[in-house]
């Protein structure tokens, strides 16, 4: 009887099966390493431009913080609902507070802001709520300097006058928030003050003697009257009219010296303007004959200004003068006077020399000639449209200019009225 061995199948067929299955095995575990190792790589530069960006951002976001401590001016943005968004160091200096304790408040609560008179200003009236709730017709009237009129009060309470510009920041035609830069003016205003009593002091110095001298040289002219050789008598007549234009001009700085210190008071009563105008005109005339000008008026009858006759009266003739100064001969001087709904306009219109482009946003200032004038005529001082500026604002009137070089100067003034039949 013979002994059967089990049949297990082919043991070299198996093992190669194996093999085969465990290079397959060993294939994919490469595969799956090199590709986590691409991924590492990947990741690593990832990583790496991350860290880049990161640099590159901190970079810029302590370049900006450098720039902004570098500003001597304050500057404060807010969004859309005046909520304080950035304050720099200056700013926080200025009003003595912490820069963070304020962040993220409403400008308009945290710090409180004063006019003239000391009273607070609402926040409905504050130059960063015009801002933001500016709309497109009034877009440009906001995108300017404020007038130096508000102080800002510090966290002890003191008080300091600022000047300051207020800009919509505007992202696809929406306002999305507002900056304001200012600066503390005390200095600037103690200065002014300096030199508006040393104006008032130096004028009532020079009056008394200049008044003689007017009177010596206006008794020579009529006591040597045909005695004397007309080249003499043309000596004495210029003596004259220099004292005079001296004199001139010393009441003009004594004037703005009253103004500037408050003493200026207002006498207010119904003036016909028809007839202020005239008295106004009748000045000049004979001049413009002279140098060929033609002078025009344009004024509706029977208006009556309840204002001050003797500053409004001023006001024309300093802008005339400057009309017939600064026109060539044969230019033309037009006045008119249009009647409105609240208000009275008048305009003063000539085809002179006008006003250089790059200047026009000094002409109200002190002292201010523009270049073009000067070349052609060396008298005057720069005082007149500076005190014209501020009798307007006493008159509580509003004067606005264009102007084109070579092409001529159109003032315009506004003024509440009333009409009498």
């Amino acid at each position: 009887m013979t002994n059967a061995l089990p049949i297990v199948g082919d043991s070299s067929s198996e093992f190669r099966d194996s093999q085969k299955a465990l290079l397959n095995i060993l294939e994919d575990l490469h595969e799956e390493k090199k590709n986590a190792e691409d991924g590492t790589r990947a990741l690593i530069n990832i990583l790496e431009d991350l860290r880049e960006e990161k640099i590159k951002t901190e970079q810029a976001v302590a370049k900006d913080e450098a720039l902004l401590a570098s500003i001597g001016d304050g500057v404060i943005a807010v969004d859309s609902q005046g909520n304080i968004t950035l304050i720099n160091q200056a700013a926080a200096s200025m009003l003595g507070l912490e820069g963070s304790t304020i962040f993220g408040k409403r400008l308009v609560d945290s710090i409180a802001m004063i006019d003239e008179s000391g009273t607070i200003v609402p926040s409905e009236k504050r130059p960063i709520t015009s801002a933001l709730t500016a709309t497109k017709t009034t877009i440009v009237a906001t995108v300017a300097t404020a007038e130096p009129q508000y102080q800002y009060v510090r966290k002890d309470g003191s008080q300091f006058p600022v000047a300051m510009t207020v800009t919509p920041v505007i992202l696809d035609g929406n306002i999305i928030g507002a900056i304001s830069i200012f600066r503390d003016i005390t200095q600037e205003r103690r200065v002014d003050r300096a030199k508006s009593e040393f104006m008032s002091l130096a004028s009532h110095q020079l009056r008394t003697p200049l008044t003689g001298i007017r009177w010596s040289f206006g008794r020579l002219e009529k006591m040597l009257l045909g005695s004397i050789d007309p080249k003499a008598q043309r000596m004495l007549r210029q003596g004259r009219i220099s004292a005079e234009n001296m004199s001139s001009t010393i009441d003009t700085m004594l004037q703005i010296a009253r103004i500037e210190s408050g003493q200026m008071q207002l006498e207010k009563s119904q003036a016909p303007l028809t007839d202020l105008l005239e008295q106004v005109l009748s000045t000049f005339r004979d001049e413009c004959r002279t140098r060929c000008q033609s002078l025009t008026v344009l004024c509706p009858k029977n208006l009556s200004l309840p204002t001050d006759p003797k500053l409004l009266k001023e006001i024309l003739e300093n802008l005339l003068s400057n009309a017939v100064k600064y026109t060539p001969a044969g230019g033309l001087i037009h006045v008119n006077v249009k009647k409105r709904t609240q208000d009275i306009v008048i305009e003063v219109r000539d085809s002179g020399y006008g006003i250089p482009a790059h200047q026009q946003n000094k002409i109200f200032t002190r002292f201010f000639r523009g270049d073009n004038v000067v070349i052609k005529d060396t008298k005057g001082t720069g005082l007149g449209l500076y005190l014209v500026m501020h009798l307007v604002k006493l008159l509580e009137a509003e004067i606005s200019f264009v102007s084109k070089e070579g092409k001529g100067t159109t003032f315009t003034i506004s003024l509440p009225f009333v009409s009498h039949a």
